[in-house]
């Protein structure tokens, strides 16, 4: 019975330790990319330089490459074409998100503490962060963050509920590299050349 209630308290300090650790995460995530990417006066090719850093700092980039066309494929690539295509894909991500930034200044970005934890079938155990966006003349946008933690949080995806559109940052992306993957009938240097930028 005394083992059994100082294993009860250890779980509750433990649980009161590590509460609301992963919005502080994504509150310093947040505090970068509004200090680098909105507020800062910066032309677009640095604003995609300044984005992947960001995306290799924060995300699960082994994850989401994975998840794009499945582990099997990636896990079937060697080194050097992983490495490519994980280049790829951060310059495409960059293209597509990175600048869009600069239409939100003024942005105010809150993470709420209410995080959840539980688990996904593509990523595993996961916590779940809820935030908001706001910017002048612009509708309140709420943003839901997934993250992993090996050793440290990471960025596995990103679910956005505008008032217009809904949509998950991995899923939205996924398609596109899984048919350049069926095109290339499995061969790696054909579906690296059919992804890379033109």
């Amino acid at each position: 019975m005394h083992f059994g209630r100082i294993f009860f308290v250890l779980c509750v300090l433990t649980s009161l330790s590590f509460a609301g650790a992963g919005a502080d995460y994504m509150r310093g995530v947040g505090k970068r990319a509004i200090d680098t990417l909105v507020n800062a006066n910066k032309s677009a090719s640095s604003t995609e330089k300044e984005f992947q850093g960001i995306f290799l700092d924060s995300f699960d980039e082994e994850a989401l490459l994975k998840f794009f066309i499945g582990q099997e494929a990636y896990n079937g690539m060697n080194a050097e074409q992983k490495k490519k295509y994980k280049n790829i894909v951060v310059k495409r991500l960059s293209k597509s998100y990175a600048n869009k930034f600069k239409e939100y200044k003024g942005l105010t970005f809150d993470v709420k503490d209410n995080e959840t934890s539980s688990v996904d079938p593509s990523f595993g155990a996961i916590t779940k962060v809820e935030s908001t966006l706001t910017a002048p003349e612009k509708p309140t946008v709420e943003v839901t963050w997934y993250l992993v933690n090996n050793g440290g949080y990471q960025i596995v995806d990103v679910y956005v509920h505008a008032a217009d559109a809904k949509f998950s940052m991995a899923l939205t992306n996924r398609p596109q590299y899984q048919s350049a993957w069926n095109n290339a009938q499995g061969n790696a240097d054909a579906f690296l050349k059919a992804i890379a930028p033109k």
